[in-house]
């Protein structure tokens, strides 16, 4: 028994050595046809590698040819530092292409502000204009109306005056009374001028008519030492006494005057005038005492 299983026991010893010893020879093999694998790869990838460089350096090297055929410079220094060159100026224009485009947003703005402002005074102007037209216009009505308004004023002065004057006639001739008139106007009425102008010339052509033979400086020489006798009686006092002249006296006193007249005029004048002036010194006088 014990025999038989110690023999058991080295054939189980055995099979597994044979097996394991199997085993490492297969483990062998597998590596070396994983090693050999790696090393056909390898050089597959180093194949296709030196393909890729190959083809790299031969595009460089025409891009090289198109490059100095192009520029003309077969030295690679002085193209590198002209490719250098190239890029600073590159990077230059860059910055002065920014710049400008900022300058001309810049130039764009203002230009449409200057714009607006231009279309703001244009029409500010526009309307400055129209009112300055509107003024003008104003000014020069104005002025027509002022001369108008001047005339009119000159001619209602004028119409005043002779207004007046025609008044002032008839007041002078109201005492002569119409002989021929159906009514006879004992007031003067304003507003009746031209009715006023007609009267007074009727009442001067009767005038005139009953003054047709009479001596028109002796008449006139009457009515003044009537007026002066008239003012002097109305200026003495109470108290003084004035010479009354019978008509036959008064007459026999316009003969002698008319006589005396008629030899020296000169000196009826004197007279007058010293009579005259008499009267006014008593009148100054009198004003002193009072």
């Amino acid at each position: 028994m014990m025999c038989s299983e110690r023999r058991e026991r080295e054939l189980i010893l055995k099979k597994q050595q044979q097996k394991a010893q199997t085993d490492r020879g297969e483990r062998r093999d597998q590596r070396v046809a994983l090693h050999a694998g790696k090393l056909s790869s390898e050089a597959q990838c180093s194949g296709t590698a030196e393909g890729e460089n190959k083809k790299t350096i031969s595009s460089f090297k025409e891009a090289f040819d198109r490059i100095t055929e192009a520029t003309g410079v077969t030295d690679v220094q002085e193209l590198v530092d002209r490719f250098v060159s190239q890029r600073d100026a590159h990077t230059h224009l860059e910055k002065m292409k920014v710049q400008n485009e900022c300058e001309l947003q810049r130039l764009k703005e203002e230009r449409d502000a200057v714009y607006t402002q231009y279309q703001d005074l244009k029409y500010s102007g526009d309307t400055k204009l129209t009112h300055r037209r509107v003024v003008e216009e104003c000014v020069s009505q104005l002025q027509r109306e002022q001369q108008k308004q001047d005339a009119a004023k000159e001619t209602v002065e004028k119409l005043t005056r002779t207004l007046k004057t025609v008044e002032y006639l008839c007041y002078k001739l109201k005492h002569i009374k119409l002989q021929d008139a159906s009514v006879q106007r004992e007031c003067v009425s304003p507003l009746d001028a031209l009715n006023l102008f007609q009267e007074a010339e009727l009442k001067l052509m009767q005038l005139q008519d009953k003054l047709q033979g009479h001596d028109i400086h002796r008449v006139m020489k009457e009515m003044e030492q009537q007026k002066f006798h008239a003012s002097t009686e109305r200026k003495l006092p109470d108290s003084s006494t004035s010479i009354t002249l019978l008509d036959g006296q008064r007459a026999d006193l316009h003969e002698e005057e008319d006589n005396s007249e008629d030899d020296d005029d000169s000196e009826v004048f004197t007279r007058m005038s010293l009579k005259q002036q008499s009267q006014l010194i008593i009148d100054s006088k009198k004003s002193e005492l009072q």
